[in-house]
């Protein structure tokens, strides 16, 4: 983001058909030149200003060239001037204001006969920061060595401020939406051109901070505003920092902002300007002036702190959103940052709330929906207002209530949508993230967000709260619910809504850890039904809806590898897959953090990557983990690696090595002949090249992602040729190496979403009803390469050094017919079509 936004004006066409603003400087006390200002509505850009049209206006200089531009700004008084934080502040600028002066009474930089005074004093806003991921409070008061004596420079003027409003609600709305603003400046005419030497002004529209660009656009409506036109063109640029943006009032101009930021470059179509909003800093403005000399840290201003809640949304795919959670006593939310959070809308009226779990499945409680018919609920998603024209809306047509649900216990539903809401395309969603347990979490202070939390709001709201122990008197839950649900220590009976999430904070991302039930109306404690317990019937309902949508690779479960204790079901290019459907897949972790993938050779060794061990040789703390879906299981199997081996030749750091392959040794045997486990090993084939025909589809399994996913993954992708002029010039030495592509289309397999987190992941094809494995995800820097074929190892020409290392023959699967196989499977079925005609007549 670029913190100095200054003002796209293309200039120089001579005014006709212009609008003068005529105002008499003797009859008002600032805002008015001893010129009329003059706009001529039919300039694209910018225009030339009439010279001393804008008598407020001052450049702010580096003293070693004294006609440097760095910044604009406004006079305040004889001896202040208002401008932007960023422009006078070192770590930005790169020079302190003893080095800066400021010029008076200029229409042409190049002028030699202005008012010059040095920079006595600079007063920051003192919650402006720097260092901060968002920009807010840009704002910046300087005292001059010496007056500029008003009284006796008829050229120059007081800026004219806004007038105090009675409360934020009417500060939001000031000024009115699409009101004509002109900021004037002498920023760059074009992103590649130069500072300009006359004044420029430029007419541009505030925009409705409702929108949705400018809403994830500004940090904090309440102190900054958008202004822009919807076509761009228009606006400022590099330069005009810290200068005027003005409204006529009349008989005036109002300078109702200053020149922050904007987030694309200058006057981007789709893009709009921020400006820092003077009338919330007024009280501010009026100590600093009035304190004079007193130092900044001094001043009597509202510096409530606000803690910013940093998501590694590049990592994980749920618990983060467009914008980082900002907390304050503020308790409206940043917009966009609870992008997971969804508005129910019953008969077309708001009713509660709810989350994302996927693309087709929303979280809420049964409270809000059981008397409802799937038909009359809608969810709007992407939103931060309840009335979004950009919602994201979608129909209802299954309703999921608890089998168990009683009232105030067991609250909680699963709605499934009638279409995807396509999150992956949609910046402004996000998934929720749940976690099987919450042991590891310290809930005690926690985060709830919706449209009704302490009171209905228009806007999402969100207020920290403290949940109080289950044995607290004032909690006092039933033994048998104390499981289930968890009590808030605040007040949360004020509004009526009983869905919103609760979410704790683990560092990072947000995890879900409950939805609002019901209120104890005895001392208003609110109780939320807590999530960890119904993480397997919530994954139960989404799972399912999968099952009846995939195409079936039925596994001849006889086999001694190569099979789940599921088949394999395929609807998509990339999805979720089946509950243990890969069975011999293993999460490889560092102080339990998934950091790559592997597969089980024997009960004793795991097949991953050799890149895979450079990882761990940094760390004591290295284990696995198998038996489980989901990263976030709690319940799983745990093995610590005893020692790796890396095939001899693999180099350290070399991206398209041959031998990028490794095995590591547990320290004890996994229970494989244990079948109430879901344990199977791999079959490792020994399939060269020019046994794969081109285009065979190949699957990859894992769970690495552009955004980690906490579900495991799978990918289809078809074999190509190195011949094919679609793996381009990359080399590929088919001895150890094949190339592929997604399925469906001529991009990168990572493209279809498996990229970090997947080194050591295995690549498999379906062979004779059992999958075997032919190769590995290699370590790559990059992700998504739309257009970029890729190239992996081929496991056949290794097989001889994994049976060295695992001193033993690989497990091989014995073909069958494939006509034998479904004649099997069409026996099993004759089966249990005549057990139930027995049981059928047997109770006859």
């Amino acid at each position: 983001m670029s913190i100095f936004v200054i003002m796209s004006l293309l200039v120089s066409i001579p005014l006709c058909q212009t609008a003068s603003f005529v105002c008499d400087k003797n009859l008002v006390p600032c805002g008015c030149g001893p010129v009329s200002v003059g706009i001529n509505a039919r300039i694209v850009n910018g225009e030339n200003a009439i010279q001393n049209s804008w008598s407020m206006i001052a450049s702010l200089r580096y003293d070693a060239s004294m006609s440097y531009h760095i910044c604009g700004g406004t006079i305040l008084n004889e001896y202040h001037v208002l401008t932007a934080a960023h422009c006078v502040d070192p770590s930005v600028v790169g020079i302190t204001f003893k080095n800066m002066s400021v010029a008076f009474g200029l229409f042409q930089l190049s002028q030699t006969n202005g008012i010059i005074r040095k920079i006595n004093q600079v007063f920051i806003h003192p919650l402006w920061n720097s260092n901060a991921r968002y920009i807010a409070n840009d704002i910046a008061i300087l005292r001059l060595n010496q007056s500029i004596n008003l009284d006796r420079n008829s050229s120059l003027t007081r800026t004219c401020l806004p007038v105090r409003l009675n409360d934020s609600e009417e500060m939001l709305m000031y000024p009115p939406n699409n009101t004509d603003l002109v900021v004037i400046g002498w920023g760059l005419l074009n992103t590649s051109g130069s500072i300009s030497d006359v004044l420029q002004q430029v007419t541009i529209k505030l925009i409705d901070q409702r929108d949705r660009i400018c809403a994830s656009t500004t940090f904090d409506p309440s102190s900054q505003f958008c202004a822009g036109l919807d076509q761009g063109g228009k606006g400022p640029c590099y330069g005009d920092s810290g200068g005027p943006i003005f409204q006529w009032i009349g008989d005036r101009w109002q300078q109702v902002g200053i020149v922050s930021y904007g987030e694309m470059g200058c006057a981007v179509k789709g893009y709009p300007s921020v400006f820092t909003r003077i009338n919330y800093f007024l009280d501010w403005i009026q100590f600093t002036i009035q304190l004079n000399n007193t130092n900044q840290t001094t001043l009597p201003v509202n510096t409530t702190q606000k803690t910013i809640y940093q998501c590694w949304s590049e990592y994980f795919a749920c618990g983060c959103s467009r914008r980082n959670v900002i907390l304050s006593s503020n308790q409206n939310a940043l917009p966009y940052s609870w992008s997971m959070v969804v508005a129910i809308y019953i008969q077309n009226k708001y009713v509660c709330t709810g989350t994302i779990l996927d693309d087709y499945f929303i979280l809420t409680t049964a409270n809000c929906v059981k008397s409802s018919l799937p038909r009359s609920i809608t969810i709007h998603a992407g939103i931060y207002y309840q009335t979004e024209a950009d919602a994201v809306i979608r129909q209802v047509d299954q309703i999921s209530i608890h089998p168990n649900y009683n009232f105030n216990l067991h609250d909680i539903a699963v709605l499934r949508l009638s279409e995807s809401l396509n999150i992956e395309e949609n910046i402004f969603l996000s998934k929720t993230c749940l976690s099987s347990t919450t042991d590891q979490f310290n809930l005690h202070s926690v985060v709830v967000s919706g449209w009704n939390v302490m009171f209905l709001s228009e806007i999402l709201q969100q207020v920290q709260l403290t949940t109080v122990d289950r044995n607290d008197p004032n909690c006092s839950l039933p033994i048998d619910q104390q499981q289930y649900q968890f009590c808030v220590g605040q007040n949360l009976c004020v509004g009526s809504n009983y869905s919103n999430p609760m979410f704790v904070f683990d560092g990072y991302h947000w995890i879900q850890v409950g939805l609002s039930s019901y209120c104890k109306v005895s001392n208003t404690m609110g109780v939320f039904t807590r999530l960890d317990v119904y993480y397997d019937w919530i994954w139960s309902i989404v799972d399912s809806h999968q099952l009846e949508r995939s195409t079936v690779y039925y596994c001849d479960k006889r086999s001694s590898c190569g099979c789940g204790e599921n088949d394999v079901r395929a609807e998509l290019d990339a999805e979720n897959a089946v509950v243990n459907s890969w069975s011999m897949i293993v999460s490889i972790r560092v102080y339990d953090i998934h950091v790559c993938s592997g597969t089980i050779l024997s009960d004793l060794f795991i097949l991953t990557s050799a890149r895979c061990t450079e990882i761990l040789l940094y760390y004591n703390d290295t284990s696995i983990v198998t038996d489980i879906y989901r990263l976030s299981a709690s319940v799983k199997i745990i093995r610590r690696i005893k020692k790796f081996s890396i095939h001899p030749n693999y180099v350290f750091n070399d991206e398209n090595s041959f031998y990028d392959i490794a095995i590591l040794r547990l320290d004890l045997a996994l229970p494989l002949n244990n079948h109430s486990l879901s344990l199977r090993k791999i079959c490792v084939s020994n399939t060269t090249n020019e046994d794969l025909q081109e285009n065979s589809v190949l699957f990859m399994i894992g769970w690495g992602s552009l955004r980690r996913e906490d579900a495991l993954q799978q990918v289809s992708t078809k074999l190509i040729k190195s011949q094919n002029q679609f793996c381009g010039n990359i080399f590929v030495n088919e001895t150890y190496q094949f190339c592929l592509r997604s399925s469906d289309n001529n991009t990168d397999i990572y493209s279809n979403d498996l990229c970090y987190g997947d080194v050591g992941s295995p690549i498999l094809i379906y062979k004779n009803n059992h999958w075997e494995q032919i190769g590995i995800v290699p370590y790559k820097y990059y992700c998504a390469s739309v257009g970029y074929p890729d190239v992996y190892l081929r496991l056949s020409s290794h097989i001889e050094w994994i049976q060295n290392v695992t001193n033993s023959s690989l497990t091989t699967y014995t073909s069958i017919n494939y006509n034998n196989a479904v004649d099997y499977y069409h026996q099993q079925n004759f089966i249990f079509i005549l057990s139930s005609l027995f049981i059928f007549f047997l109770y006859l």
